[in-house]
Order: C-alpha cells, then structure tokens, then sequence
C-alpha cells in the first residue's frame, strides 16, 4: 500500500495505492493534514513525496510522526525506470519527472509527449528508448489571462469559460479567452506536428488542473490522463523495491 503526495502551488493531491490500482484519492487545501490521517488509517507502509513549492511543513511533521519510510522526489536520490537527459538534472522539477514516469508506465517502449497543464505548462518528451529528452515551460491558462489583464491599461480580467471559445473572438471579451485557449491548443499541436516528424510512434499525454477545461481544443491528437503524476510517483516509489 502506497501513498502518494503531489504538492503544488496551492492544493495537495493525495493518493493511495494497493500495488498498481488506485483505491483513494483526495484533493485538498496545502495547510490540511487531516488526508494524511486518513491514508494512515488505511495501512499505508510507505511514503512518496512530490512537491513544487516550499509549502507543505505541517504534511512533513505529520508523516515524520508516522514511523512510515519516506521517500521525496528531486530531494532523496531516486532509481528512477528511464533515463534523464537533461543537462541541469537537479533544477527539474519533481512533478515533471513524476508525469513522465506515468507515461513511462501507461506507454512503455513508446515515445511519448507529456504536457502538464497546471499553473505553468510544461512539454516534456520521454523518448522510444527511455530516455527524458528534455521540454520546455510556458505560461498557464489562467497566467495568460491574468496577465493581459495587469500588463495592460484596459484589457478586462475575463473568467474561462466552460465551453469552446470561438476561434476568432467576436468581442474584446471573447478575443482574450480564444486567445488564450486556442493559443495554448496551436501551442501543443505545434509540439505534436513538430516532435511527429523525428519521433513518428509518438503519443501526447496531457494532466494538470487546466486538462479537462482543455479537452475540447486538444481530444483529436492527445489523451487526457488526470492521474498521471499519482501513477507516476507510485511507479518510482515501485521501483526502488526491485
């Protein structure tokens, strides 16, 4: 039995897995510590920390208390199921590797495009023969819109909408929201289009907060994995056993 933990800027995402099948999940504000309780209570034996913010103190000394192995990501120096090719290994973050060793596991022996889209968005390639070729990090949905707004004298701060923007806006209000989503869509099929020519098994894989907000634009070239980072760490955490 395993716990995961992905903390990010804002929230925490737990998970509990029985070998390779997700039994509990939860989401929850980054100062709680009461998922943590509970994942106890269900006989976790050990601990797989990932985290992109210096956030999360109350979560360490609960799980120090524990007398439960800990592991943390990008902190304890990790097997990991591929190979890292990228030249600051130790700038990359934790739930980058984490998301690529999720497409390890679902996609294996194939190439795969990983993009997560949380605050920023990151595109990051898992080659055919196991090797993190490296990616890149550009602003979120919610950044591009954010920013419009504070960077200008009159842009408004628009809200994202739940369904497709029209490609051209029609309205100023409009033309901010399809800026930004059909920008972030062209962004990832430009990946795609380009990454196809070297690497023409490739498959795209998209997480992270904005994924679904996103479907609509990304469904005809890419698969949405909400999951990915939690069975990736899960992978890792597996993997140190063997």
């Amino acid at each position: 039995m395993n716990l995961t933990i992905d903390i990010g800027n804002s929230s925490v995402k737990y998970s509990v897995f029985d070998k390779e099948r997700c039994i509990w999940h939860e989401q929850a504000d980054i100062r709680s510590t009461q998922p943590v309780e509970r994942a106890k209570s269900m006989g976790v034996q050990q601990v797989i920390i990932s985290s992109v913010s210096d956030k999360g103190k109350e979560i360490e000394e609960v799980l120090s208390q524990a007398n439960l192995p800990v592991y943390r990501l990008g902190q304890s120096p990790l097997r990991l199921p591929f190979r890292i090719g990228y030249k600051t290994p130790d700038t990359l973050g934790s739930d980058r590797i984490a998301a690529v060793a999720g497409a390890w596991k679902l996609a294996p022996g194939q190439s795969v495009l990983v993009i997560d889209m949380g605050t920023c968005i990151t595109y990051d390639l898992l080659s055919n023969e196991g090797i993190f070729v490296g990616g890149n990090i550009a602003p979120g949905l919610k950044m591009r819109i954010r920013s419009m707004h504070e960077h200008t004298a009159r842009l408004p701060l628009t809200e994202i909408p739940q369904d497709e923007p029209p490609f051209l806006g029609g309205t100023t209000y409009e033309a901010i929201t399809s800026g930004a989503m059909w920008g972030i869509r062209m962004e990832a099929e430009g990946y795609y289009l380009h990454l196809k020519q070297q690497y023409p098994d490739i498959q795209v894989m998209v997480t992270g907060g904005d994924c679904r907000t996103l479907a609509h634009t990304l469904g005809h070239f890419a698969s949405i994995h909400d999951s990915l980072v939690d069975t990736g760490l899960n992978t890792i955490l597996d993997y140190q056993q063997q």
